[in-house]
């Protein structure tokens, strides 16, 4: 409708030469914008289609399984926006956690988990939890203030009823302590 409604036959155009152009257009807009079940952000969006074209071209030299290197490597990007590219694959139609799967195919729960990156967090909590109970309950307060709801320094001053200034020092000593017990404790 679009199309057909701004044509100006004055400029001397083929009505189908202007209309092509124009309805592609609206037609990648919408699924570009519309068409997503979970919407990555935008340049994803867009490094998307050209990973997955270069990655059906490469199927050829390399089987089923194209490494993310030589994708980067024929697009010029780097290999984390072809891996985020990828990653991206199902949010047009996601599959569903409960469809069974194919013997020997792991599906989307699996590998949302990092295992690599879970075993850094086991080791960080161990790591942390006997110098944590070093601190009193007001350093431990303070902590949960601060990083795990957020709050500013000035928000956790006026909940202790002290300056800002002096809960910047506090903060300060208490992660001192807690660099000084972690480093004795690797």
């Amino acid at each position: 409708m679009r199309a057909a409604s701004h044509f100006d036959p004055g400029q001397g155009k083929d009505f189908l030469t202007y209309a092509v152009p124009c309805i592609r257009g609206e037609l990648r807009r919408h699924f570009r914008d519309l068409g997503w079940m979970v919407r990555p952000p935008r340049d994803v969006q867009e490094n998307q289609s050209a990973v997955i074209r270069a990655r059906d071209r490469l199927a050829g030299d390399h089987g089923d399984r194209v490494p993310n290197e030589a994708i980067a490597r024929e697009l010029d990007i780097p290999e984390t926006v072809v891996e985020q590219a990828l990653r991206a694959e199902g949010c047009f139609r996601p599959v569903s956690l409960d469809a069974p799967l194919p013997i020997g195919q792991t599906g989307p729960a699996e590998s949302a988990v990092d295992d690599e990156r879970e075993q850094e967090v086991i080791e960080m909590r161990t790591t942390l939890q006997p110098a944590l109970r070093r601190l009193d309950a007001r350093e431990r307060r303070i902590l949960v203030m601060r990083f795990f709801q957020d709050r500013t320094q000035q928000e956790i001053a006026d909940e202790l009823g002290v300056t800002q200034t002096q809960v910047s020092r506090l903060l300060t000593g208490i992660l001192q302590q807690l660099r000084a017990a972690v480093g004795t404790a690797a």
